[in-house]
């Protein structure tokens, strides 16, 4: 029997290939885009997990952290239950949570991404807890969503301090976001829209 290893680098690489693949496919299956936007959002998500981690597990838990009797961390404690979204989002901006380590440092984004980031998130939880309904999302949200994400994962995996990737790793990371951007750049109707935005004066 075949098996697979799966770990938070792994989730985000894989999701991040995943983008990639899935934008230059967006032609011949545009429905297929909604997994552009829930790998985006699933491959930040795990990146803020992966970097608030801290060596003895701690840092991503809801309170009361799952401790055993010892006072070690239990993931496996059924009471045991991750941040959520938004609270993640908010504690890789947060100098204290970052520390640990030398030349850490938080994540600083101006907060106007940051309620970006928040709005795409929750597509993403329309499309996953969707009700008996249909709605249309236009193709450039899904990639305006990958957009939005890249920076933040670039910063939290490369430059935080607080993670460590190996050769291949970066390797992997760094290709996978030059293709999604290529590829978004390349896409005629992304193309149209940068051209009306440069056309509308600054307010």
């Amino acid at each position: 029997m075949a098996y697979f290893d799966i770990d938070l680098k792994e989730h985000i690489l894989t999701d991040l290939e995943d983008i990639s693949e899935r934008l230059t496919r967006q032609y011949k299956h545009p429905a297929g885009l909604k997994w552009v936007i829930l790998a985006a959002d699933s491959a930040l998500y795990h990146s803020m997990i992966m970097v608030l981690k801290n060596t003895d597990l701690s840092g991503v838990w809801k309170i009361p952290e799952p401790r055993n009797a010892a006072g070690d961390i239990n993931p496996f404690d059924a009471k045991a239950f991750l941040i959520g979204f938004h609270d993640a989002l908010k504690a890789v901006q947060d100098a204290s949570k970052m520390s640990g380590y030398v030349g850490a440092k938080p994540l600083s984004i101006a907060a106007a991404d940051v309620e970006k980031l928040k709005e795409y998130h929750e597509n993403r939880n329309s499309i996953v807890h969707h009700g008996p309904v249909s709605w249309s999302i236009h193709v450039l949200v899904a990639m305006e969503h990958a957009l939005a994400v890249l920076p933040v994962i670039e910063f939290l995996l490369l430059q935080s301090g607080r993670v460590g990737l190996i050769e291949g790793e970066v390797s992997r990371l760094k290709g996978a976001i030059q293709r999604i951007r290529a590829t978004i750049a390349a896409n005629p109707e992304y193309q149209e829209m940068q051209r009306q935005a440069a056309k509308v004066p600054p307010v």
